[in-house]
């Protein structure tokens, strides 16, 4: 290899090449980083008033079923009223815009289809809405769907040194989440997608605790956005989040979005102004839950139909009557699979113009029981409907089915099943629960109704009440002393989520029965405390009951990670006998491997040496996934 002497230092000339050839392949790099980085640079310009078409679609999921449908489509026109340098105020206007609700259209004079008028403003600032500003009085579901068109627009500029990808912390309707960008194969062009949500926001008088508990799931994010000569011309989402907090049934929303620019135009005649803007809106910012969490009904009027309660509960009849109601046999053919599609759907649309009715009319209400009493074979989606409304004319018609001696004892328990599942429970409801605790029939359902009542009245903000019923709960625990009734009032507490509860239920975890065991792992499930950890960790990796260490898998994946769980998911990961509960803890430490590195050692073991073949892929598929984020 040839050497050259220079002021007394050997230098291999060979590598001197190599490093200079580096350093010319970075230049490129960095040349077509900056390439690109500017075809996706946004210029918006006053003056100027961007034409799109809008279409935004969503769908809610509820435990298998679908109570939601929205479609909005319109003309959306954005004025930039102000552009400062990587900061722009944009006016936003609906021209034409339709909203359905089930599949059917909202009528224009109605209030929400109304609110769609008025216009709002948003400011991003480095490609990022940083505010929005409402009408005053708008309309919370107006106010959600705003932010989600305007949350559309987001193009977080990646940094100088950015090579192919990058993050950035966004705000939508839901709250912050880490977006992860990619340079898309044409100039111009950029793939974005959602990697998790940090924080949800809540509106209302919501605890901390609960506020903190709330959470949303990305599972499954996808979207586009396109550049041409600085101008956005072109946007494409689809998003599926799910939650299971603050419901017994997981919740899944699927939102699609697309929006296209038609063309640059010179701002309407008599277009307001900046200032008249400003003047007629009020600011909030990207990082505020808009409203008071209060439902304002602002659905209900546009999920009737026109039908009356004869008609929605004829509906209901019918279709309670009809031969081979239920899912689709398996190997059942396609077109009848659509078929069952298509009632599924008629049902959510009658069902819920039925709750709409129930809780705008009260003689439906009276129209409701009675039927019921008569032996309906719509009894028991007629009284969901009932708890769904939930209105005080409601609770107190189901209170009075639940406490009617003189029905069947079916038909009461059904109506107490109904009962319990109310969001919000009225106080009369809270006395007819703890006055059926020495019911022998429905004892089960007021212990849990009790639970779940204390739940959702501290998530909306009645501490007090809620503490005076998970303290009930927490008396009736001490004072059982029969297996049956330990169990149940243990799920009671689980319903509650009471952390005050925990000294009351730590006895329990020694008791000589494992199904008071189980019960006593599952009591802390929804506990916002970091006590717990300790609590579940020792059963998880001694209990002698399979089904006991099992729940506190269960209730480890329901928390955030911790050294005490980290370290007793490690022990069942490695030496767990069975293989169910060995492959739930190796799947639950690869989601944490993202926020504790330490884990990769204990996965990459699992991965080489595991005796299930199903395991060790799990655990591979863990660390593979780790390297692509």
């Amino acid at each position: 290899m040839k050497q050259v002497e220079r002021a007394g230092t050997i230098v291999d000339s060979q590598p001197r090449r190599l490093i200079a050839a580096l350093a010319v392949l970075a230049a490129i790099g960095c040349g077509r980083n900056d390439a690109r980085k500017r075809a996706i640079e946004v210029s918006w310009k006053e003056g100027s008033r961007y034409v799109y078409t809008a279409r935004l679609a969503s769908h809610a999921g509820l435990g298998g079923q679908s109570p939601f449908d929205l479609e909005l489509t319109a003309g959306l026109e954005l004025v930039p009223v102000r552009v400062a340098g990587a900061r722009a105020e944009l006016a936003v206007t609906l021209v034409d815009p339709r909203l359905s609700i089930g599949g059917r259209a909202v009528p224009d004079g109605d209030p929400l289809a109304a609110a769609f008028a008025q216009r709002f403003l948003f400011t991003l600032d480095g490609g990022k809405v940083i505010e929005q500003r409402f009408p005053p009085g708008l309309a919370p579901a107006a106010a959600g769907m705003f932010r989600t068109l305007s949350a559309a627009f987001q193009l977080a500029a990646p940094a100088a040194d950015v090579k192919d990808r990058w993050t950035a912390r966004e705000y939508d309707a839901t709250g912050g989440y880490d977006a992860a960008y990619a340079w898309g194969a044409e100039p111009g062009a950029v793939s974005k997608r959602k990697l998790k949500y940090a924080e949800v926001l809540v509106a209302g008088p919501v605890d901390a605790a609960t506020r903190a508990r709330v959470a949303a799931q990305v599972a499954a994010s996808s979207g586009e956005l396109r550049v041409k000569d600085g101008t956005l011309e072109a946007i494409r989402s689809a998003d599926t989040i799910t939650s299971q907090v603050l419901t017994k049934s997981p919740l899944a929303v699927e939102t699609k979005l697309t929006i296209d620019l038609k063309e640059i135009a010179a701002p309407r005649p008599g277009a307001p102004d900046r200032d008249a803007l400003l003047a007629a809106t009020t600011a909030l910012p990207a990082t505020q839950a808009y409203g008071d969490g209060a439902s304002k009904g602002m659905f209900d009027r546009a999920r009737l139909d026109g039908r009356t309660f004869e008609q929605l509960a004829g509906a209901l009849e019918a279709e309670a009557r009809a031969p081979g109601k239920g899912k689709p046999a398996a190997g059942a053919k396609p077109a009848a699979a659509a078929d069952r599609v298509v009632e599924l759907r008629a049902h959510v649309v009658t069902f819920s113009a039925l709750v709409a009715l129930l809780r705008t009319e009260p003689e439906a209400v009276k129209k409701a029981v009675a039927k019921v009493r008569a032996g309906s074979t719509a009894a028991d989606p007629l009284m969901d409907a009932l708890a769904s409304a939930g209105s005080e004319d409601a609770q107190a018609a189901l209170i009075g089915l639940v406490l009617d001696t003189k029905l069947a004892a079916d038909a009461r328990i059904a109506a107490a099943n109904s009962l319990i599942r109310v969001p919000k429970p009225a106080p009369q409801m809270i006395d007819t629960l703890q006055q059926l605790l020495s019911d022998p029939l429905l004892r089960e359902h007021a212990v849990f109704g009790l639970g779940t009542a204390a739940r959702r009245l501290r998530e909306a903000g009645e501490a007090e009440r809620s503490r005076a019923i998970s303290e009930r709960l927490v008396a009736l625990l001490r004072a059982a002393k029969q297996s049956d009734d330990q169990i149940r009032c243990l799920r009671g507490i689980a319903n509650s989520a009471y952390t005050g509860a925990l000294p009351a239920v730590r006895p329990f975890i020694s008791s000589p029965d494992a199904s008071v065991r189980l019960a006593a792992i599952e009591a802390t499930r929804l506990m916002d405390d970091p006590a717990v950890d300790g609590f579940i960790s020792g059963p998880m990796a001694k209990d002698g009951d399979a089904g006991v260490r099992r729940a506190a898998v269960q209730v480890a994946a329901r928390r955030p990670p911790s050294a005490p769980l980290a370290a007793a998911l490690t022990e069942a990961a490695l030496h767990e006998a069975d293989s169910a509960i060995r492959q739930q803890a190796v799947e639950l430490l690869g989601r944490w491997l993202a926020k504790d590195a330490k884990l990769r050692g204990v996965l990459e073991k699992i991965a080489a040496n595991d005796g299930r073949p199903e395991i060790r892929e799990a655990a591979k598929q863990a660390l593979q996934k780790m390297q692509k984020v």
